[in-house]
């Protein structure tokens, strides 16, 4: 591949977009046998401001969400698909919903989004207090939660834009959410991640085992 190129996997499909001069390329990882037909796919960094988000929804079709500044462009196997226009700064962040057919984003410009991935539509607008610095979807696909940079946490119901549930936390760079939906792992800042039941808005515990910041975690899929 090109100089600075990142894969995510070494067999699939392979999906380029030029970055500086620079052909950054992602390939989607085929589905084994006994794996799920759905997945919410792997992520890259390929530079400072571009992100590509891999998702397989349908085993023999894959899609790519790439992040750059405030542009958000749709991929499919033979190229650019549609761009998703809307946020006024730099998009931080996106995740596919469980069938594949929307998308939600978040950034600096206080907004969470979710767009139709096969129109471009924005079908919900969230705004915040301050930038969206993480988020994702719930299972079933019918809530995402949110972080802003106030330290508040919400869950909201996408189908109405309505604000379900609010935590107040710290700062938190990453949420993980756990197979069955209830609860949420809140990556804070220092070296301190909590879990936490979106249904009540309480903090179920806090993890504190790491001396140094965590950069990273995941939930296991039991």
């Amino acid at each position: 591949g090109a100089a600075g190129a990142a894969r995510c996997s070494e067999h699939g499909n392979t999906f380029s977009e030029p970055v500086d001069g620079i052909v950054a390329r992602v390939a989607a990882p085929r589905p084994h046998l006994g794996e799920s037909r759905l997945s919410h796919g792997v992520s890259a960094k390929l530079s400072q401001d571009l992100w590509l988000h891999v998702f397989d929804f349908a085993v023999v079709r894959y899609q790519v969400a790439s992040l750059r500044g405030a542009s958000v462009t749709l991929w499919g196997p033979r190229g650019a698909l549609r761009a998703l226009v809307g946020h006024a700064h730099r998009v931080f962040g996106a995740a596919f919903f469980p069938e594949g057919g929307r998308l939600l984003t978040w950034g600096e410009d206080s907004y969470a989004v979710v767009w139709d991935t096969h129109t471009g539509e924005a079908l919900r607008l969230l705004h915040h207090r301050g930038r969206v610095d993480c988020a994702n979807v719930l299972p079933g696909g019918d809530r995402v939660i949110t972080c802003n940079s106030h330290h508040m946490c919400t869950v909201w119901r996408v189908a109405t834009g309505v604000a379900l549930v609010q935590m107040a936390s710290s700062y938190a760079k990453d949420i993980q959410v756990f197979p069955s939906g209830r609860h949420v792992l809140l990556l804070e800042s220092g070296h301190r991640a909590s879990v936490w039941d979106v249904r009540t808005g309480l903090r179920r515990c806090v993890c504190q085992a790491h001396t140094q910041e965590i950069m990273a975690a995941r939930v296991f899929p039991d």
